[in-house]
């Protein structure tokens, strides 16, 4: 039947025409990340070429955002191996952050181009597999670059250097718009804490809350009475994969807890988040790279560091530097008490990691104009040139 399948996805896929200047998108809860913001800036001039790749559930969505047109990741079994290909095979642009929506075979003349969710610093293993599906990678610059031909080899001729648009929220969206909508006062603090997602913790029972160090109730009560003596809030944002445990169940006033779904549904995401904050909280998640961009603190949660420092790339992950610690510019907290004076210290303004945090993000990081969009257009239009050259 495999066999058959490939025979049929090749025939489809010589058979059917591209229609010029389609673009399908596709992201991570849909309508988010980089792809999303490339979107808001091109709809307006392909509004009748404009597709999406979304779930099922948000097809009411898509059309509130005037998208006219979208291929429906799941489906019956006729939908999925039959009229998916069908419709997806007519793209000419495939632009997307995780769900490749492609098949097997790929579509001669048919441009796709990977932007990544986030940046090379941990090594993950899936990825390795995704490199023959793109024509095209978004990474930021040479050191990105050069990160990314020597860990997952991929060609240099497979890039393209663009800041990703993903960050313009983080840089120029309007913060006391986005506190409103969360309802916090314009003049408080915001702390945000975005660890990544863990499959040791994920396969533990009866936590409180999955999270890198070991937090309880109590802790919770403490810092929550801290938060609200410094006018402070502490937003939990989860990884989508995690489960919150018995966190979810409890109430705190300075507290926020969030998933993915309930920040889009707001009609923001975690760059508006994050663009508001006064200091980020994470573990290993590459966003951290992102962040130094506002040359704002970051706490890091040690917790899980034994489970991923495998420095070389393998099966099982790690990150793609021996000295992957040099590139962490703040405090590492292994517990609960470390985690809480590293937040006082946040409170009353002090910074020790300022100069250092500055070195990497020169390393990592590009000036990000607020043309960010119609640069990277430009820069898509020219590999699309030199791929037609090529052929």
């Amino acid at each position: 039947m495999n066999k058959l399948y490939k025979l049929f996805l090749k025939l489809v896929s010589k058979l059917i025409p591209i229609k010029k200047g389609t673009i399908l998108f596709e992201s991570h809860e849909d309508f988010s990340e980089g792809t999303y913001r490339l979107f808001e800036y091109m709809k307006n001039g392909t509004d009748n070429k404009t597709w999406w790749y979304i779930s099922k559930e948000n097809r009411n969505k898509a059309k509130t955002l005037g998208v006219k047109k979208f291929i429906i990741a799941d489906g019956n079994f006729f939908y999925k191996y039959v009229i998916k290909p069908l419709k997806y095979y007519r793209m000419n642009y495939v632009l997307f952050t995780h769900r490749f929506p492609g098949f097997s075979i790929e579509k001669q003349g048919q441009f796709c181009l990977f932007f990544d969710h986030g940046q090379p610093f941990k090594y993950v293993p899936a990825f390795q597999k995704q490199i023959p599906s793109f024509s095209y990678r978004l990474t930021n610059n040479h050191f990105t670059g050069s990160l990314l031909m020597e860990k997952y080899k991929i060609p240099e001729e497979k890039l393209i250097f663009s800041m990703n648009p993903r960050v313009l929220p983080l840089l120029y969206s309007d913060k006391v718009k986005t506190k409103k909508t969360l309802k916090i006062n314009k003049e408080s603090k915001v702390l945000v804490c975005l660890p990544t997602w863990n499959r040791k913790l994920y396969l533990e029972e009866d936590l409180y809350i999955d999270f890198p160090i070991r937090v309880t109730k109590d802790d919770l009560i403490k810092l929550n009475i801290c938060l609200k003596e410094h006018n402070c809030f502490l937003i939990f944002k989860f990884h989508p994969m995690v489960k919150n445990r018995k966190m979810e169940q409890d109430e705190f006033s300075n507290i926020i807890v969030l998933n993915n779904k309930q920040i889009l549904s707001k009609g923001i995401d975690v760059y508006d988040l994050l663009s508001c904050s006064d200091c980020l909280i994470t573990d290993f998640s590459s966003i951290f790279i992102d962040y130094y961009l506002l040359d704002k603190p970051v706490i890091f949660l040690g917790g899980n560091y034994d489970a991923e420092k495998k420095n070389q790339p393998n099966e099982d992950g790690g990150f793609v530097f021996d000295n992957y610690m040099d590139y962490l510019c703040g405090p590492i907290c292994f517990n609960f008490d470390d985690l809480y004076l590293e937040i006082l210290n946040v409170l009353k303004g002090k910074d020790g990691f300022k100069s250092e945090r500055e070195k990497v993000s020169a390393l990592y990081n590009c000036y990000v104009s607020s043309n960010l969009c119609i640069e990277l257009e430009n820069k898509i239009k020219e590999s699309l040139n030199k791929q037609k050259a090529g052929k």
